[in-house]
């Protein structure tokens, strides 16, 4: 395939899967054939079997499958940005059907579930279009558009792009007590204190995720977001 052939091939699969996740939401839904396993289920299993979250785990996982290895395009710089973006932003959408935020997090029943994006307005406005109409455990999702100076106050998660990278470590700080998830696409951000950090392996949009962040900020993450993880570093503590 040329190179218009790979860019228009990413372009149909990252809209398909925008539309997947737009539909489903970030929990999806299970068939009752999906919920029959077997073997021992272990603690994090147990969880994710109980109401509204079996779902999370199914759906979830085979849009991650797809996104993972079913593309194989080439990424061009200027073609394929929305593209790119739009793959990323259904990833960080179906994250938190994964993850599990303290009850206090959303005191009001009618506080909104916010996602804050500074530095990346392409994977921002992807993301108010796969979330519009949907709701996290009874609260609507809500996109923030952030500017440098911005508080991180009331969001439950923070997308940090690229061109913020040389902030991220004060960022982080910033968010510390704040049950925050932390995402981010930069060389090292793990170590800077994100909580998962989107990398782009053989063409592919993959991710890496830090134990050590995610328990920090409070978050309880599923074992299957962790299973098709690149990358997992464990918590030393």
């Amino acid at each position: 395939m040329n190179m218009r052939g790979n860019v228009g091939a990413l372009e149909v699969f990252g809209r398909a899967v925008a539309q997947f996740v737009h539909v489903n939401g970030p929990g999806g839904v299970a068939t009752r054939a999906a919920m029959v396993r077997r073997g021992r289920r272990t603690a994090v299993d147990r969880h994710a079997m109980q109401p509204g979250r079996f779902g999370d785990a199914c759906c979830g996982l085979a849009v991650a499958f797809a996104l993972l290895f079913a593309s194989s395009c080439v990424w061009a710089e200027s073609d394929t940005t929305t593209a790119e973006y739009r793959i990323k932003a259904a990833f960080l959408f179906k994250f938190v059907g994964f993850i599990d935020w303290p009850p206090a997090t959303s005191d009001r029943a009618d506080a909104a579930f916010t996602i804050g994006v500074l530095g990346g307005a392409t994977l921002g406005n992807e993301l108010e279009q796969i979330a519009a109409g949907h709701q996290v455990n009874g609260h609507p999702v809500r996109v923030r558009l952030l500017a440098r100076g911005d508080s991180a106050a009331g969001l439950q998660v923070l997308f940090v792009g690229r061109s913020e990278a040389a902030r991220l470590n004060a960022l982080v700080a910033a968010t510390d007590g704040m049950a925050t998830l932390v995402v981010s696409e930069s060389d090292g951000a793990l170590a800077l204190g994100s909580a998962i950090n989107f990398v782009v392996v053989d063409d592919k949009v993959r991710f890496d995720v830090a134990l050590r962040s995610i328990n920090r900020a409070g978050l309880k993450i599923s074992a299957r977001l962790l299973a098709v993880a690149r990358i997992v570093q464990p918590d030393p503590s």
